[in-house]
């Protein structure tokens, strides 16, 4: 089997979506030796920000001299964007490798003792432990892939886990209240461990500590043990130049002032706040502040408020719920000065559509509506329907590629284009620009397309 091959069989499985329950993630791992027991974990889950958090984690730990394996969800562009080791993706003959020893084992347990299908996250899951076992590392930071009780990472014996925050998605498989999906994304939470949590609602907070109280674990929450002291922007659209963020963060055990942060809006800010605490906790004291600075200098967020080219300015951002979109919302207007906006639209279909356009739309001078290669994505008219409500300046065009340069061709001097609505939009949208510019875009910022 070679990437190619393996690239085709996960494209195949992934219709299988999600089959909630640990059985199978733990019988597949049981026949490969429990891969994920051979190294401590820094577990993350929350609605949204838990990629960005997770990679501003890895990124400090290797700065600190530890082997660090990072497994996020979904990937933009590369299934091998899933897996790294100290930023170092996992090569492709690699991934095709272990895929191919996964498979028959697989195959096996379908046939013997678990007939219900292995889905795509399981078994790139089992896949992610494995390498990790394989290269040694000293540190996972592993993200949820949803919610959290019955996710398939949550076999990991993680020492420290992070809840970034709770709020409304994918209720149909979490619960249609945030209680009920608290107690979904909690379920996480180990024996004796550490969590951080970010800001949560008042019910939510407490069956936080609920849980924390009888698993006997140390609970630390933003704004009351850790806090992010102070937080500036700018936004710099010159050539070659892109926005970052100087800030100030109290942690868990020491104060760590004048961090260059070269990712924008507040929220990454908050993201890094949880960071911090999070490997303070797994280190269990105070971080080097030479060691901080030098992990932020390497840290990239690709979809996550990414300014993809300069002339004109396009960002990506992969929110996806209405929470997303208000932090996407209030980022376009405090981070960024334009004439105009022109918003270029993509949203699965099972996504609280009408929450996520009535955060967006109002900021834009002009809506494009269109839709992702997903199977999930939401049509044109769907979307136009809902949209009615709320403007009646868009257009409609379904092929995503066409519809960004659709919004290129209408931007003038000083306006801004937003590509959003999911992480499949981003991730298409990001893959037409690099085949556009070359596959280094941070060379084609300062160019005109």
């Amino acid at each position: 089997m070679n990437y190619k091959d393996a690239v085709a069989y996960l494209d195949s499985i992934e219709q299988f979506g999600i089959n909630p329950g640990l059985e199978r993630i733990k019988a597949l791992c049981g026949e490969i030796g429990n891969p994920q027991n051979s190294f401590p974990a820094i577990h993350i889950t929350g609605t949204n920000g838990k990629t960005s958090t997770a990679r501003l984690t890895a990124a400090i730990l290797s700065a600190h001299g530890l082997k660090v394996g990072l497994y996020t969800s979904p990937h933009l562009c590369s299934y091998t964007e899933r897996v790294s080791v100290d930023s170092e993706l996992i090569p492709e003959e690699e991934l095709a490798s272990l895929l191919m020893y996964l498979l028959p084992v697989v195959e096996r347990l379908e046939k013997k003792t678990h007939p219900d299908r292995f889905t795509l996250f399981e078994i790139f899951t089992a896949l992610a432990f494995l390498y990790f076992h394989n290269v040694g590392i000293d540190c996972g930071v592993i993200e949820v892939g949803m919610g959290g009780r019955w996710d398939a990472t949550n076999v990991v014996s993680s020492r420290v886990s992070v809840i970034t925050n709770v709020e409304l998605d994918h209720t149909d498989r979490l619960g249609a209240t945030v209680e009920e999906i608290t107690r979904e994304k909690v379920g996480i939470v180990k024996e004796g461990s550490l969590v951080i949590a970010g800001k949560l609602h008042p019910r939510p907070l407490q069956i936080v500590q609920e849980w924390c109280e009888r698993k006997g674990a140390v609970l630390n929450i933003v704004d009351r043990d850790f806090c992010l002291l102070s937080c500036r922007s700018r936004v710099c659209r010159q050539a070659g130049v892109n926005g970052f963020q100087k800030l100030s963060i109290k942690g868990l055990y020491g104060r760590y002032e004048d961090l260059k942060l070269p990712l924008i809006g507040h929220h990454q800010g908050v993201n890094l706040t949880l960071a911090v605490a999070a490997v303070e906790g797994f280190l269990k004291g105070t971080l080097s502040l030479d060691g901080l600075r030098r992990g932020l200098e390497r840290v990239r967020c690709p979809g996550r408020l990414e300014i993809i080219v300069k002339f004109p300015t396009v960002v990506l951002d992969g929110a996806h719920n209405p929470s997303g979109a208000a932090e996407l919302a209030r980022a376009l207007k405090s981070e960024f000065s334009c004439n105009n906006l022109i918003l270029v639209l993509a949203i699965l279909g099972d996504k609280d559509i009408d929450g996520i356009l009535k955060e967006l739309v109002p900021l834009a001078s002009l809506v494009i509506l269109s839709e992702n290669q997903s199977y999930r994505s939401a049509s044109v008219n769907v979307l136009m329907e809902k949209l009615a409500k709320f403007s009646s300046n868009f257009i409609c065009e379904p092929d995503l590629f066409k519809a960004i340069e659709v919004a290129i061709e209408r931007a003038g001097e000083g306006d801004l284009i937003c590509i959003t609505g999911s992480l499949y939009t981003v991730g298409e949208a990001r893959d037409h620009f690099e085949r556009l510019c070359g596959k280094n875009l941070e060379l084609f910022q300062g160019k005109r397309l």
